[in-house]
């Protein structure tokens, strides 16, 4: 009898730690706690590197990579879209291209009413702009989405609907211990999109990742901008090998000089060179 009472006591106990472990409630798992494990500052907080693999119907497909590289969170990517190849990236407030032989050129915009420069929106290969921090979660930001979460049937996984307006959605395959996005698929460009996060990785698997963190030593070039009526002084610090073009639109002339005599193309070349240029679009 005693063998028996502790027998049911053993049964009892083990019953109760069923209903706590971790997996065992699907109310553990909301929109909210899966989009703040996916943000990309909390992916790539311990020097991880996210990489984001995509294939449309159409041909179309593309590998990017985000990862921090000087403090900075960074987006390199490269693949083909409509037929043509690219290789851009996006870091510190500029935005780059490689070419084929591996001459990279970099830009910035400039707040022509003498703000700061603003952030370079990182998007991707499609041309759509995400926030800078919320690559993979679009559209379970979107305030008009319908998201609901339902756990699958193995019970590793969460599927995650979000549902557009017009009938379009996405669902994602989040893992169910991390919360990290692990796949999703768009309805509206049929494409798939695999979610890799490389924690031993030692460089990103897209040239322009390569030019990035092969880059050696840097070089200041500063624009003193008049504009508007207003003065700014914008200053990057890129690699040396790299050119560099400041987007301004307008009206607008680039000189070599404070006095501004002498006028310069808006393109500094890659001659490693520390470089004040002038900005006005003052007629004259």
């Amino acid at each position: 009898m005693k063998r028996l009472i502790l027998l049911l006591a053993a049964c009892l106990l083990f019953t109760g730690c069923l209903k706590i472990l971790p997996d065992a409630r699907e109310s553990d798992v909301t929109p909210e706690g899966i989009i703040d494990a996916n943000y990309l500052t909390a992916l790539t907080a311990d020097s991880t590197f996210v990489i984001v693999s995509s294939a449309a119907s159409g041909g179309d497909s593309s590998t990017a990579a985000f990862f921090l590289h000087g403090g900075e969170i960074a987006r390199c990517e490269e693949g083909s879209f409509q037929g043509e190849t690219f290789c851009t990236g996006a870091w510190n407030g500029i935005s780059f291209t490689v070419s084929d032989d591996g001459r990279v050129k970099a830009s910035s915009p400039t707040d022509e009413f003498a703000g700061d420069p603003p952030a370079v929106p990182l998007t991707d290969s499609m041309g759509r702009y995400y926030a800078d921090n919320a690559f993979l979660l679009y559209p379970l930001l979107d305030e008009t989405a319908d998201v609901q979460t339902a756990l699958e049937h193995n019970g590793k996984d969460v599927t995650v609907f979000a549902g557009l307006d017009g009938g379009e959605y996405c669902t994602y395959t989040v893992d169910r211990k991390t919360l990290h996005i692990r796949e999703y698929y768009e309805s509206w460009d049929d494409r798939t999109v695999r979610v890799t996060l490389a924690d031993d990785a030692y460089m990103p698997p897209t040239r322009a990742g390569a030019a990035l963190m092969d880059a050696g030593r840097t070089r200041t070039l500063t624009y003193h901008a008049f504009l508007s009526g207003h003065e700014k002084d914008y200053v990057f610090e890129i690699p040396a090998d790299w050119e560099f073009s400041l987007e301004v639109y307008g009206d607008i002339r680039f000189f070599d000089d404070a006095g501004q005599t002498k006028e310069v193309e808006n393109l500094i070349p890659a001659d490693g060179k520390d470089r004040e240029i002038w900005v006005s679009d003052a007629k004259g």
